[in-house]
């Protein structure tokens, strides 16, 4: 045993899918984990209750079974995990699902990192993503003959001096996942105890308040190696259910309710915001608002995506042409380039002004459109004010807000 194993402690939130949960602890047998392992059963299947009740099921893996009532709703979850994580003695703690699987020596080398270096609050490696196919009728994917996995340096490690720098990097780089990192087993337990109090029911919301509460709280190490393997397609899984039920990034925020979490969550990231880098809470709150802006963009744009009002044309042409004209409105005003082509734009009456928006590049004309607006061109072309020659600079001025006013 490394002198290092007995600092962690892996907890495991279940809620039934026995046989994932048996395959887990088989493997942490085989294996022979040496990390304590402290179990939180939120399921209904008294099946399982009856193995774990038992050290003897599982005699090289130091565990601890604790059933708690039923997750019948996400205050339950929340409750059970923070009373969980309280019950955590050793400085470290590392989350997991009973579906994924832990590599022990990253697992080492996260808390070696954390034991050398103090101004970091969480450390992990990489992820591996894995399938499993069988032949059974049944399609079950507990085991399988053919298992195709993949890993690659995504996760990066996230060090900036001030919370608002990693607050930024957490959506600019490839650090986001953070929920099976090693941490600090008091950030921990202060993150489950914030989501007990909070209240928040949206799954997703929770996650990224975790994400951000991390970032905030201190630097994150990424290591490079692997730590942890999640097979994609295990039936049941949280959030597969939730998005079933609860509709996707887009449908979500069109829910009772959700604008009153979100506000919370705001508040709770911003507060923390606020006193981790002694700046203002309003200061805080606009940074807070910036991320979830930044980190939300692609799944609210993958769920726009799917909306029947998306043609083809519009969802092919319109990043491109959006990008283009982003790029053009930086350049200096007087730019050659920016001139010709806004000339072009307006006088090229056949380019609707869509276009700009990636919608349509051509339309016909309307009906003596020219005859009709001509009277208005020279009206504005000549800018005559006849028969109000004697009106004062401030009546004229009164003159154009009481007009502007009555419209």
């Amino acid at each position: 045993m490394s002198r290092v194993d007995g600092d962690l402690t892996v907890l495991l939130p279940l809620k039934d899918r026995a046989r994932f949960t048996l395959r887990w602890m088989s493997y942490a047998e085989r294996i022979r984990l040496p990390f304590k392992v402290l179990i939180a059963d939120g399921g209904v299947d008294p099946a399982i209750s009856n193995v774990l009740s038992d050290q003897r099921s599982f005699p090289n893996v130091d565990f601890e079974y604790i059933r708690y009532r039923p997750d019948d709703s996400h205050a339950d979850y929340h409750a059970k995990l923070a009373d969980a994580a309280g019950r955590i003695k050793t400085p470290f703690a590392a989350m997991i699902d009973n579906d994924d699987f832990l590599v022990v020596d990253a697992l080492r080398e996260s808390v070696q990192f954390l034991r050398n270096h103090p101004s970091y609050v969480a450390c992990g490696g990489q992820t591996a993503l894995f399938w499993v196919s069988s032949d059974r009728p049944d399609g079950d994917s507990l085991y399988g003959k053919r298992v195709e996995w993949k890993a690659h340096r995504g996760d990066q490690s996230n060090d900036g001096e001030t919370a608002r720098v990693r607050l930024r990097n957490l959506y600019l780089g490839d650090s986001e996942t953070c929920f099976y990192l090693v941490k600090r087993t008091n950030l921990l337990q202060l993150q489950f105890r914030e989501l007990r109090d909070l209240g928040i029911q949206d799954l997703f919301l929770m996650e990224i308040l975790l994400y951000f509460r991390t970032a905030i709280a201190g630097r994150i190490e990424r290591l490079d190696c692997l730590q942890v393997a999640r097979q994609q397609n295990s039936p049941g899984s949280s959030a597969s259910i939730y998005e079933a039920s609860s509709g996707d990034t887009f449908g979500r925020m069109l829910l009772p309710g959700w604008s009153a979490e979100f506000a919370k969550f705001v508040s709770a990231s911003s507060n923390a915001l606020a006193e981790r880098d002694k700046i203002t809470f309003d200061e805080a709150h606009d940074l807070v608002v910036e991320a979830y802006r930044a980190y939300g963009a692609i799944p609210l744009y993958d769920a726009l995506l799917k909306e029947p009002s998306l043609t083809a044309r519009t969802t092919m042409f319109y990043p491109i042409v959006r990008g283009f004209m982003r790029q053009l409105g930086k350049l200096p005003t007087g730019n050659m380039l920016r001139v010709a082509l806004r000339r072009l734009f307006r006088l090229a009456r056949w380019i609707p002004y869509e276009a700009a928006q990636g919608g349509r590049v051509f339309v016909g004309q309307v009906p003596e459109s020219q005859l009709a607006f001509a009277p208005i061109a020279r009206f504005l072309e000549n800018g005559s004010e006849a028969g109000h020659s004697g009106l004062s600079s401030a009546g004229n001025n009164q003159l154009g807000a009481s007009d502007h006013s009555s419209r």
